[in-house]
């Protein structure tokens, strides 16, 4: 599941590296729960993405690179993430 949904968040919106994290990374997932998902790409805009896909509820937040070294504190909620792809 995670493999198909990190090419289409590549292709879709140019994303490189990606962390899961939320649920479904600490194995708390029920059959309700969102997917929660940080990609990274190289340029654009800061983007929050929520959408059904496959049955799932995705709920994405896509940061251009320079956030990582803007806005350090926002990424603390990936404490515990599992990295999906770099």
């Amino acid at each position: 599941m995670f493999d198909d949904i990190t090419s289409m968040l590549e292709q879709e919106f140019g994303c490189h590296s990606f962390v899961l994290y939320g649920s479904h990374a600490n194995q708390q997932a029920t059959a309700s729960s969102d997917v929660d998902i940080c990609a990274f790409r190289s340029a654009g805009e800061e983007i929050r993405c929520s959408k059904l896909w496959n049955t799932h509820l995705l709920d994405i937040w896509i940061y251009p690179d320079h956030n990582l070294e803007e806005s350090a504190l926002t990424f603390l909620r990936l404490r515990n993430g599992i990295v999906l792809k770099e």
